[in-house]
């Protein structure tokens, strides 16, 4: 009876505005955890190496992580100044001479840079995430339902269940 009352106030259709506007709030949420998680192509700098292809010392590999050689462009290339530690470090077998005069630049594209990629994250971490939060919402809503008909109409918080 009671409840059917509040049914038609203004608060009842205010607290439906809040759980329309709570519940496209979760959904931009796990929009975005999905977008977060999904699989995403990278380039592991760890297993990328540069290869000498001219000189002295053709054929020696060199791991970029090992000699401080780090790719984080969008186009997976050296900056201008690793081209040169890249060149230098081909031609003399030396590292951190980009600014030594001792040493000139060959000029020349004497290296291969050897691309590794790896790939972060998976589907099943964005769909698994995303169902997580989709439960987690589910119960914290259904739990808030149950508190605020206890503490309004004086329900049990154990009955109705089924609906």
């Amino acid at each position: 009876m009671i409840k059917e009352k509040f049914q038609k106030t203004s608060w009842y259709r205010l607290l439906q505005v809040f759980f329309v506007s709570l519940f496209l709030l979760v959904l931009s949420a796990v929009i975005g955890i999905f977008i977060t998680y999904k699989p995403e192509r990278y380039l592991d700098n760890s297993k990328s190496s540069i290869i000498c292809i001219s000189g002295k010392y053709k054929d020696n590999h060199y791991p970029l992580d090992k000699n401080s050689f780090y790719i984080y462009s969008w186009d997976d290339e050296f900056s201008e100044s690793e081209k040169i530690d890249a060149r230098k470090l081909c031609a003399y077998d030396k590292l951190g001479i980009t600014y030594s005069s001792e040493y000139s630049d060959p000029q020349i594209e004497n290296y291969r840079l050897n691309k590794v990629y790896g790939i972060n994250n998976s589907w099943s971490e964005a769909f698994g995430y995303s169902i997580l939060y989709v439960l987690g919402v589910v119960i914290g809503f259904g739990l808030f339902k149950r508190i605020f008909f206890f503490i309004a109409f004086g329900e049990n918080i154990f009955t109705g269940f089924n609906d």
